[in-house]
């Protein structure tokens, strides 16, 4: 464990619930902390080094967690991305964003991540620092509709960046104080066939074994986005888009 500036004490950030989870990453990666004005916490990785970001005189042993939670992901070989083969598939370029692939990303990592969470004896409303505020309401899903096409069935590509994104965060959400079944029924009423894409991805990560990562046999995060980025592309080809 390195620490990028004075001021961190490790032991701030532990407590009995995460302290196993950080021998364990702490034995498979490089971990150095360094503290950051920026308002959250974060994990950058890169080989076999992680970096976590902690927010200045902001020690929580939750958040902690949550950011170990990551690493520990990765140190299974667990990673969905889709950045470099949307580069390489020019009908999807405009409308599917870096930014859009780091969401995804990060939604179906939390996915994974806050079964355990819970069972480590953290609360829910831990989980996430913006975890009280809600994803979706009525009246943006309406504006999700109206910005996805015009009224002639032509999809803007940035409102199809904003849906996929909004949508896959209300279906991933985890917490019970948040109810989208109405938000969500209405964004399936107005775009059936996307939003049916998406729920297959959804059902296929839950489906997913990550202890099982690598296995032949098994499912990978490489196939399972494959196969969305194709089906999303099949999609494509059946719409206009505004250029």
């Amino acid at each position: 464990m390195i620490f990028k500036r004075k001021g961190i004490r490790i032991e701030d950030l532990l407590d009995r619930k995460n302290k196993g989870l950080y021998e364990y990453v702490n034995q498979s990666l490089e971990l150095s902390l360094k503290e950051t004005d920026e308002p959250y916490y974060g994990i950058f990785t890169k080989g076999n080094c992680a970096e976590l970001h902690i927010p200045k005189g902001k020690a929580s042993p939750s958040s902690f967690a949550h950011e170990l939670l990551h690493a520990e992901l990765k140190i299974k070989g667990v990673l969905f991305s889709t950045k470099l083969s949307v580069s390489e598939r020019p009908l999807l370029v405009p409308f599917f964003s870096e930014a859009l692939s780091d969401h995804i990303t990060n939604v179906l990592e939390h996915r994974k991540m806050y079964p355990k969470f819970i069972s480590m004896g953290y609360r829910e409303d831990e989980f996430l620092a913006d975890a009280h505020f809600p994803i979706l309401d009525l009246k943006e899903t309406y504006s999700l509709v109206a910005k996805l096409k015009d009224g002639e069935g032509k999809y803007y590509p940035k409102g199809i960046d904003w849906f996929i994104g909004k949508y896959l965060a209300a279906i991933c959400s985890c917490f019970s104080f948040f109810n989208y079944e109405k938000e969500l029924q209405f964004l399936k009423a107005n775009e059936p066939a996307l939003t049916s894409i998406l729920d297959a991805l959804v059902a296929r990560w839950d489906e997913y074994d990550i202890e099982r990562e690598g296995d032949p046999l098994a499912d990978s995060c490489l196939l399972i986005s494959y196969d969305f980025l194709n089906e999303i592309e099949e999609w494509v080809k059946t719409i206009d888009l505004h250029q």
